[in-house]
């Protein structure tokens, strides 16, 4: 039986499996990673690239390495690429700084020999621990750590589903065909969404294609985080761990997320990018968008009265708002007699236990990690309350 079973190997599970063997001192052979992609942050590195992300969002302490500073000095030795960059008074790390400090991270502390390629299907408690059901056979472990990421589905707004029916060339960002790749110099390009992706989206796009607009349902707007960095620590975390209703906790949640800002960074390139015309942005909400005679996007409610034509639209509109993990976490839920929210997210101690032995991480942990919980500042939230038994708050 394993020690530790980890499911999900994104960025969170990457992280705390290298926290569960070299800060937990669990026996690596006996700590396993499952996960679809047979490297680690394989699917996070293809939504980075999808996006065209030049720069974290997040600042240089946060990263897959346990020991917080790990990435700074990283930076500065020989090992770092040559277009390696920090940026600002957070330090954000360059794309390439990141992927780089991770591969080292990943090789050193041998996080890759951890992984187990496959999908778990079904979660059940068993005789000393828990028996989960998965693509690759079934395994047994004493304690499972849920890092699963974001929703399978993407968020498809109605009006660009039905487009895309119509044979309109509209795609999402996040497809596995990867629109932004397939640009052409001589295209007219709309990129519909909010917020970061959105806006890596947008600047790439108008650095290769004939024209370039961006749609937004709201006036571009800026903040260097997703959510006030005092949700860190105690400053915002003692009086929403005092407050024990999940409802209120929800719309705790709700009020400090600043979805569809922009960093300072992300700000003033797009600035540029509209000074110098290379980039065009309009406000707009479910803009209809018919097929032309020559099989361009013909969408209307811009400011041309008439409408544009575009040969690519590209959906910056990220994942589904579903909660994460679908059937077998209500059927694990269910059959235990696991309390979960009006929303349908679990309901934790303070330990980030659901059940004995069960741990949550990541997004599915945010009624008791709060808003960050998804990012990797929570991730590291989360590994203090491992270590620790505890919160840090």
């Amino acid at each position: 039986m394993l020690e530790w079973l980890i499911v999900g190997g994104g960025v969170q599970g990457s992280y705390l499996s290298n926290v569960v063997v070299h800060a937990l001192g669990a026996a690596p052979e006996r700590v396993r990673v499952l996960d679809p992609h047979p490297r680690p942050l394989e699917a996070w590195r293809r939504r980075a690239r999808n996006c065209a992300m030049d720069f974290l969002r997040s600042p240089g302490v946060h990263h897959i390495d346990v020991d917080p500073f790990s990435l700074l000095r990283f930076a500065r030795s020989q090992a770092a690429p040559p277009t390696a960059e920090l940026w600002g008074r957070y330090q954000h790390p360059s794309l390439c700084l990141f992927e780089a400090h991770a591969g080292a991270v990943i090789e050193r502390a041998g996080l890759e020999a951890l992984r187990t390629p496959g999908e778990l299907r079904r979660l059940r408690a068993c005789e000393g621990g828990y028996r989960a059901e998965t693509t690759y056979g079934e395994l047994r472990a004493r304690r499972v750590l849920l890092a699963v990421g974001p929703p399978r589905e993407l968020n498809w707004p109605a009006w660009a589903r039905a487009a895309r029916e119509g044979g309109a060339p509209v795609a999402h960002l996040f497809d596995e065909q990867a629109p932004l790749a397939q640009l052409a110099p001589h295209e007219r390009v709309l990129v519909v969404g909010s917020g970061c992706t959105a806006a890596h989206a947008a600047l790439h796009a108008a650095r290769i294609a004939r024209s370039t607009t961006w749609l937004t349902r709201t006036a571009l707007r800026g903040a260097e985080y997703d959510s006030e960095p005092g949700w860190l620590g105690p400053k915002f975390l003692r009086d929403f761990e005092r407050e024990r209703a999940p409802q209120r906790r929800r719309a705790a949640i709700d009020t400090a997320r600043q979805p569809g800002t922009l960093p300072a960074r992300l700000q003033h390139a797009v600035a540029l990018a509209l000074r110098h015309e290379r980039l065009s942005h309009e406000l707009g909400d479910e803009p209809r968008v018919e097929l032309d005679a020559s099989g361009r996007a013909w969408v209307r409610g811009l400011a041309a009265a008439d409408g544009e034509r575009f040969d690519r639209v590209v959906l910056a509109t990220g994942f589904a708002r579903v909660r994460p993990a679908g059937g077998w976490l209500d059927e694990l839920a269910d059959e235990l007699g696991l309390e979960r929210a009006p929303c349908g997210y679990p309901v934790l101690a303070p330990t980030l236990e659901w059940a004995p032995g069960l741990y949550v991480t990541g997004q599915l942990a945010e009624l008791e990690l709060g808003p960050t919980a998804r990012n990797i500042g929570g991730a590291r939230l989360a590994a203090e309350r491992l270590v620790l038994g505890r919160s840090a708050a």
